[in-house]
This record gives structure tokens, C-alpha cells and sequence, in this order.
């Protein structure tokens, strides 16, 4: 045993760098510049192992940055962007959260959830904080917009719509 808890192994001139432990827990203190872990070397990734056997953090060389939850990955980045395994949670704390954007299992569905007050719809898409689009408790899907219409068909040849005083039904197609 080289060092007793609480002795502080310091590194230059000023003891700019310095590694400790205190009995219960472990430090890296670094007083200038950047603290920097590099891998110096061919395939010299970089991993942060909450326990033995358990990744929490791995960053591979001239490539992406994952991270695990419980050892199963969570998020990882990609050359052209992100991508997230699971549910994101946004203002998440346990269960209640202000917006909760998931994907089905085995499916290409994207649900977007948003709970809390008032809790009288499942879904809205806005935009500026205006709804245009709403999906309420009662699984009704409703255009918020007197100057939106409902377009169906690859020409919108389908047309729904009310114009502040009267509801149309439009067919273009015969």
C-alpha cells in the first residue's frame, strides 16, 4: 500500500494534476487546462465501466459515441446524425413527463405523447406552441384551424374542410 486514503498523488509543477481517494470514493482533479483520456494507439477506444463487465460509456476511435443503460445501449451517434434506442422522455422524471416520443414494437409507428395538465388529449403536433392537431381522450382526431383541410388521396383529390361558417365535403375526381 503506497498510499494511505486521503494522500493526494500530485502531478507537475504547481500539482496541477491530482489523484486521490478518501476512503469511499475516487478523484482525478485537474487545476489547468483540459483533462484529457485519449486512446494512443490502432483500435484504442475509449470505455467508462460503471462496474466490472458493465458498459456505461464507450467511444470508439474515428467513430461513435454510445450510451448504456444497465449495460444495454441507449443512444448512440452516427456519421449523420443520432439515434436513440427506446422511448424518449423530454422533462422525464419516473414516470411523469411533458412529452414522451416512443416507437411501436415491430412496427413503423412513431407515437408522440404528451401527458400531464390538462390530460384531455393524447397527442398534439404545434407548431409556435399553436396546436393544428390533436388527438383527445376521446380518440377524436381534430384539425384546430378553420383554414386547414383535411386532404386524402396522392392529388388531395379528397377534401374536408370548414371555412369559419360552412363545413365542405370536396371530390375531385367525380
Amino acid at each position: 500500500n503506497l498510499y494511505n486514503d486521503g494522500v493526494k498523488g500530485k502531478f507537475g509543477t504547481g500539482s496541477d494534476l491530482q489523484i486521490w481517494h478518501n476512503g469511499s470514493n475516487s478523484y482525478i482533479d485537474s487545476y489547468t487546462g483540459a483533462l484529457l483520456l485519449r486512446g494512443r494507439g490502432s483500435g484504442a477506444d475509449i470505455s467508462l465501466q460503471p462496474k466490472t463487465g458493465e458498459v456505461g460509456v464507450q467511444i470508439t476511435a474515428d467513430g461513435s459515441v454510445d450510451l448504456y443503460y444497465d449495460n444495454v445501449k441507449k443512444l448512440e451517434t452516427i456519421a449523420n446524425g443520432t439515434n436513440i434506442v427506446g422511448n424518449l422522455g423530454i422533462n422525464r422524471t419516473g414516470a411523469n413527463r411533458a412529452l414522451d416520443i416512443e416507437t411501436a414494437s415491430n412496427q413503423n409507428a412513431v407515437y408522440i405523447n404528451s401527458i400531464g395538465t390538462p390530460a384531455n388529449y393524447y397527442g398534439r403536433i404545434a407548431d409556435d406552441g399553436t396546436t393544428f392537431l390533436e388527438i383527445d381522450s376521446s380518440k377524436n382526431l381534430k384539425l384546430i384551424s378553420d383554414s386547414g383541410k383535411l386532404q386524402l388521396g396522392a392529388s388531395q383529390d379528397l377534401q374536408i374542410y370548414h371555412d369559419g361558417t360552412n363545413s365542405h365535403l370536396n371530390n375531385s375526381t367525380g
